[in-house]
């Protein structure tokens, strides 16, 4: 679980309302006419840069943030590995492991299992399996530019809203 995401919400959610609190209403610190220049700006502009495919994985991967990492632990991985290695020894080779994997981390091992049977080379199967993981680099940084590109246009629509507001 991200920690210091829920201290950075709570520690936000506390200046607000020690702002509406030493201001006497939630009038004077909030703004409705500048508020919809803001956030309506703000998602006009990035619905117009970003294909709604891309924004759904983008908020897909926000909502994740909120929730504890499915992200399997080195160890759990190592201790993974050592199993699937001795039931394949154990087994009669890489052909007995075809319906292992499929819930550790996501179906990772699952696929480069069924990769590695499939190519019967070491090499091959390491260039595809290097492949999916950039593939899936790329696509988390796609979902990290939407929230750059959000974090560059807020703040001129709240110049822009400042003024008009």
């Amino acid at each position: 679980m991200n920690v210091g995401l829920w201290l950075g919400l709570i520690f936000a959610a506390s200046l607000v309302w020690v702002g509406i609190k030493s201001s006497g209403s939630l009038g004077t610190l909030i703004n409705f006419h500048g508020l919809v220049v803001v956030l309506g700006g703000t998602l006009a502009s990035t619905l117009i840069a970003f294909p709604l495919l891309q924004l759904w994985s983008s908020f897909k991967c926000f909502v994740v943030l909120f929730f504890p990492s499915r992200t399997p632990s080195v160890d759990a991985v190592i201790e993974e590995l050592v199993r699937l290695a001795r039931a394949a020894q154990a087994g009669g080779g890489l052909l007995s492991l075809h319906d292992e994997g499929r819930e550790f981390g996501d179906g990772f091992i699952h696929r480069a299992i069924t990769v590695a049977i499939a190519t019967g080379e070491s090499e091959q199967t390491r260039m595809i399996v290097e492949r999916e993981i950039r593939q899936v680099r790329i696509g988390r940084q796609e979902d990290t530019n939407v929230f750059r590109t959000i974090g560059v246009l807020a703040p001129m629509f709240g110049i822009l809203g400042t003024l008009l507001g």
